[in-house]
């Protein structure tokens, strides 16, 4: 399973927006993908979706070794997500703000 991370954001944002297009693109091609919000039953307000959601506590997140987290790049340091025991990919939106974020994260 790919699990695509959408952090809490209530304001309306294109580059969550893309984390869901990602997701339902995988979905269309038969590819087992889904959102996993911050916090449990989370749904954004601002965008309407059918897309399959995992909704969980992020500390309760519990994904198997061949799963994948695709994480904003403006996650890349937190540390809850860094102690995740899967695969982990960078999903670069704003390459400016990648060096920064991934300063304390060079074992990504």
């Amino acid at each position: 399973m790919i699990y695509y991370f959408i952090p809490k954001y209530s304001e309306a944002s294109w580059g969550i927006g893309m984390l869901y297009q990602h997701v339902d693109m995988l979905q269309r091609n038969g590819i087992e993908a889904t959102v996993l919000h911050e916090k449990k039953g989370r749904r954004l307000r601002w965008m309407k979706s059918e897309l399959a959601l995992t909704s969980k506590d992020l500390g309760s997140f519990e994904p198997q070794p061949n799963d994948v987290l695709v994480v904003p790049e403006l996650w890349a340091d937190n540390e809850t997500l860094r102690r995740v025991n899967c695969r982990r990919l960078v999903f670069v939106q704003g390459s400016f703000l990648m060096l920064h974020q991934l300063r304390s994260a060079i074992d990504y």
